[in-house]
């Protein structure tokens, strides 16, 4: 009896954890390239080099104008132009203007 149950459960995590990581991936295929870090920390150690808005800028220059850093998890969405912000702003505001 006790190892159906454990069968089930098992089962059920399974199920649960593949339903997490498909809409992790959705999710991810709607934003801009994601900065390969380490596995937990991500690209802290990145950011930890110089200040912060200097590391950000810097990796602007090598992965372009919009990008995705993922810190302990947390992910961060850089935009490092004033035509990417642009650019973000003017669609999210036709999508919302109705609201």
């Amino acid at each position: 009896m006790n190892l159906i149950l454990f069968v089930i459960l098992i089962i059920l995590i399974g199920i649960y954890s593949f339903k997490r990581y498909k809409k992790i991936n959705y999710d991810l295929s709607r934003l801009p390239p994601l900065i390969p870090g380490k596995f937990y920390l991500g690209n802290y150690f990145d950011l930890k080099e110089q200040p912060v808005h200097l590391s950000l800028t810097k990796l602007g220059e090598k992965y372009h104008h919009a990008f995705c850093i993922n810190i302990f998890g947390q992910l961060m969405v850089v935009l490092n132009s004033r035509e990417a912000i642009a650019q973000i702003l003017s669609s999210k505001t036709l999508e919302y203007a109705d609201r």
